[in-house]
């Protein structure tokens, strides 16, 4: 895996003015096993808003700038990642996936790389265990012709966002057959959004639309990787997602 360009909170950590000379990759993946006892990925089974993937760790290497000392820039650094919950968000250019971001939490202090006052290694978890495209893509459709959301990465995505102009459903047909539908109710407002990251039913001024909706499944849906959605329809709508990736 190939990992460019580096950032933390929109802080890209190697400009000149930055508090960092160079950042590395040293090593993403799941743990194995701690101390006697072994780490069992997850797996795919009744939802969960976290059961898709395991966590992974993340391990940078990041060499500090000297001015105006290591002491100073560490510090910066630190408080990148202490801004918000002790999590921040890493972006990063792939090879393949392009621009992508992940939350992850800072899991003890950074240690010294053989006493080098500028060399530090950072222990990372990436709690979601995936990357997600920086730039969110749509897809628009009516009941005559559907959204087609192309999704790309090699992850499920079960965390978009669907925008109903009025009362009707959207239904997905998986590869395998499997059908999920959402419905709004005759008599909601207008411009309802429904988040199934946030698991939220929202009106347009941010009102609780809860009792409008309707699911007929407990994840509610989901797209599968590399591949276009299968839809039908019976109003406008709007769907928004970031495709996933292992990287």
């Amino acid at each position: 895996m190939a990992l460019t360009g580096i950032s933390v909170e929109g802080s890209t950590l190697t400009v000149s003015t930055g508090p960092a000379r160079n950042v590395k990759l040293l090593a993403y993946g799941q743990g194995a096993k701690r101390g006697k006892n072994f780490t069992i990925p997850y797996r795919d089974g009744a939802w969960s808003g976290e059961k898709w993937f395991g966590p992974t760790d993340v391990t940078l290497e990041i060499y500090l700038r000297g001015t105006p000392s290591p002491e100073a820039n560490l510090s910066t650094i630190l408080g990148l990642f202490h801004q918000t919950y002790n999590t921040a968000t890493l972006q990063a250019t792939h090879a393949y996936a392009g621009s992508v971001r992940a939350e992850v939490e800072l899991l003890k202090d950074p240690r010294p790389v053989a006493r080098n006052p500028r060399l530090y290694v950072f222990s990372l978890r990436n709690p979601k265990g995936v990357w997600e495209s920086v730039t969110a893509t749509t897809s628009t459709g009516t009941s005559i012709s559907p959204a087609a959301p192309a999704v790309t990465g090699d992850k499920p995505v079960d965390d978009f966002s669907v925008l109903f102009a009025s009362s009707g459903y959207v239904e997905h047909t998986s590869a395998t057959g499997k059908v999920a539908r959402m419905t709004i109710a005759t008599g909601a407002p207008a411009n309802i959004t429904v988040d199934l990251g946030a698991r939220t039913i929202l009106t347009s001024t941010g009102g609780n639309a809860d009792a409008y909706f309707t699911p007929t499944q407990p994840f509610w849906m989901r797209f599968e990787a590399n591949s276009t959605a299968s839809l039908t329809a019976s109003m406008n709508h709007t769907f928004t997602w970031r495709s996933k990736w292992a990287v």
